[in-house]
Formats: C-alpha cells, sequence, structure tokens
C-alpha cells in the first residue's frame, strides 16, 4: 500500500508542476492581432477623391495610433478607371503599404498556404452569387442569397451551389 501511496504523491505532484507551468506559461504567451482588409475600403467608392482620401486617412490614423498591424490587398483590376490605371487608386493602397507592416502582411497573405484556400473559396462563392442572383433581380437578391447561402451552414462550396442552382456538385472553375 505505501508504493501505490507514494505513486499517487508523485502523480499529483507532476500533474500540480504541469498546471502550474502552463498557468504561467499562458500569462506570458503574447497574442497578436493583424487586421487584413480585402479590397480596400473606399477604392470602389464613387465619390470624389477628396471623400476617399480623408475616409482612408482616418481610418488609417486610427488603426496606427491602436498600434494594430494592418494591411490591405485589393485586386489589380479594381484599380484601373475605364480600362486605365487609376493614379488616385494607386495613391489609396500606397496609403496602406505606407501605414505599417505591410511587407509582413503581404508575405503572409502570398505565401500562407491557407490564403489559397480563402481566396478559392471566396471566388466561388462570388460565381455562385452572380449566376444565382442573375435570374433574381441581379445585386437586388444579394440579400436573399447571403441569407440562403448562410443557411447551409459549411459544407463544400460545390454542394451548396448544387443545391441552391441544381444540377451536379462542381467547382466551376
Amino acid at each position: 500500500m505505501g508504493a501505490v501511496q507514494n505513486m499517487k504523491q508523485v502523480i499529483h505532484l507532476v500533474v500540480l508542476f504541469c498546471v502550474f507551468n502552463l498557468a504561467v506559461f499562458a500569462q506570458t504567451v503574447q497574442r497578436y492581432i493583424a487586421i487584413t482588409i480585402d479590397d480596400l475600403p473606399v477604392v470602389t467608392i464613387q465619390d470624389g477623391l477628396s471623400v476617399r482620401q480623408e475616409i482612408t486617412k482616418k481610418l488609417l490614423a486610427k488603426i496606427t495610433a491602436a498600434k494594430v498591424p494592418a494591411i490591405g490587398f485589393v485586386n489589380e483590376n479594381k484599380l484601373y478607371t475605364n480600362g486605365k490605371l487609376d493614379d488616385a487608386k494607386v495613391k489609396l493602397l500606397q496609403a496602406w503599404l505606407d501605414a505599417g507592416n505591410a511587407h509582413q502582411q503581404a508575405l503572409r497573405g502570398a505565401y500562407d498556404p491557407g490564403y489559397l484556400n480563402y481566396t478559392l473559396g471566396k471566388l466561388m462563392i462570388r460565381k455562385l452569387r452572380d449566376d444565382w442572383s442573375a435570374s433574381r433581380g441581379g445585386e437586388k437578391a444579394w440579400k436573399a442569397f447571403h441569407d440562403q447561402f448562410l443557411s447551409y451552414g459549411g459544407p463544400p462550396i460545390p454542394l451548396v451551389r448544387q443545391q441552391m442552382m441544381g444540377g451536379k456538385a462542381e467547382a466551376v472553375f
């Protein structure tokens, strides 16, 4: 009985040691947050350039003051107006790049293997939205699309497409 009692005490000590170390470690771990904004805010707003510049300036000032790393991404085609690269839109993007650790966040977006899945999923959802909305009033049907899409939960997007559009489950791309 003495050996069993000693073994229990050793186990209790080991457990206490582990719990203590986890508690200490949990208090010393620094948590970080980074904000990634896809399709930069205000780049596609049709209001005047001064409005877009002011919104960008205020937003970046708040993010910088809070010392939250942030990066804005934008699809290249959204930097064009009437088929030509729009310098004003490029300058809005440059403001985001100049505001912080953009290089590090851009590398994460470019090299994170999960980012490709995010992007592919986003494109598949947009394609489904456009196809589904085309026969239901276009952009006016986006809320109905959103509600129906979310009602399926989280299955693979081709299965949601099959349910919403009929036909076989396929990725479309």
